[in-house]
């Protein structure tokens, strides 16, 4: 489990008949270490956010930060009960465009 099986998705491999969900999917796919490291850079990415949220001069920035941080915890959800597997796309497209405004509203290194 530290280090994933790295065969394939898990419920072509667990047969019980559940379906797993994408998070843990993950998990049992690469390994605990690749979860942990998905779960900091999202909670990195909102920190970021967050702190655009408070600190940035023009409205626009606050506004869609704050937009932003709602749209990729809400795509957590279903991504984390199983819900939706396919969230994960527009997901992934979401963060890039909230690491794109972290970067235009904070010009600091990150």
């Amino acid at each position: 489990p530290l280090l994933g099986y790295g065969l394939s998705w898990p419920s072509s491999l667990i047969t019980t008949g559940s379906d797993v969900n994408w998070i843990s999917g993950r998990m049992l796919e690469s390994g605990v270490g690749a979860l942990i490291f998905f779960l900091w850079i999202i909670v990195k990415l909102l920190i970021r956010l967050h702190k655009c949220a408070r600190t940035a001069d023009d409205r626009y920035y606050r506004i869609l930060s704050r937009a932003l941080m709602g749209s990729i915890i809400a795509f957590l959800v279903p991504l984390g009960t199983g819900l939706s597997t396919d969230a994960f796309y527009l997901f992934w497209v979401l963060a890039a465009i909230a690491v794109k405004i972290t970067q235009l509203c904070l010009p600091e290194k990150i």
